[in-house]
């Protein structure tokens, strides 16, 4: 006899997916001020995205944790406002990336609050908005 495909086995093994809210206000250490002390960002360089990276080697037993950067150099642009002005409107933005690893004590001082929203992959919710629940 075929056991009935419940709720949850509909939404899929654990593979989940989603996004966060972070908080750099206040927090111990700002990004930008982390990675002009290691001397990553050049003068009239931005930084103008980071991805922050933590997982694990095994069970129990976190890696290191890491910040991956991406910098945009206002130096090659007359304009550098104009530059950014017309990559918001979908034209091309060379930037440069850099990867810096950090503890995920250091990845976590970063913040004053994060907030993970994780959905089973590949599962919509109608009617359900980002931050509703």
């Amino acid at each position: 006899m075929e056991q009935e495909q419940t709720f949850e086995d509909y939404c899929g093994d654990d593979d989940w997916a989603g996004d966060v809210f972070a908080s750099e206000q206040g927090a111990s250490v700002d990004l930008r001020t982390l990675l002009r002390e290691h001397k990553l960002v050049p003068e009239g360089h931005a930084v103008v995205r980071a991805d922050l990276w933590i997982g694990n080697d095994s069970p129990g037993k976190p890696k290191a944790a890491f910040v991956e950067a991406f910098l945009f150099d206002g130096t090659d642009y007359d304009d550098p406002q104009a530059a950014v002005e017309n990559a918001m409107a979908g034209a091309p933005l060379p930037l440069k990336q850099i990867v810096v690893e950090l503890t995920v004590e250091q990845a976590l001082s970063l913040f004053v609050q994060l907030k993970f929203r994780l959905e089973p992959r590949d599962v919509i919710f109608e009617g359900v908005r980002p931050g509703q629940v």
